[in-house]
């Protein structure tokens, strides 16, 4: 089975800052949003990076990250091996993101 990252979100309170941080180091790009726009988007071509904006009572940090994966049938058999862990379809209105 192959599997890739395929996105991360990041929340920061200084998330302008840490969007020109990853632009200088790594030369990722803002993509069709503003970066200036809160919950800016970046990319390198292959992973695209979402920085979400820290709200009261969030911790800032790695929020989630997306995979693809080549076999979702065995992802869903090794998930059933870990009590209280099952994948939910997600709604339609959020054609992004699968599982």
């Amino acid at each position: 089975m192959s599997v890739r990252i395929n996105h991360i979100a990041i929340i920061s309170h200084q998330y302008g800052m840490l969007g020109k941080f990853y632009e200088s180091l790594f030369g990722m790009k803002p993509a069709g949003d503003s970066p200036t726009h809160a919950s800016p988007s970046y990319g390198d071509g292959n992973i695209g990076m979402q920085l979400l904006v820290r709200r009261d009572g969030y911790i800032g940090g790695l929020d989630h990250c997306g995979m693809l994966v080549s076999d979702l049938g065995g992802v869903e058999a090794r998930m059933k091996k870990f009590e209280g862990s099952n994948m939910v379809k997600r709604p339609s209105t959020r054609p992004f993101a699968a599982y």
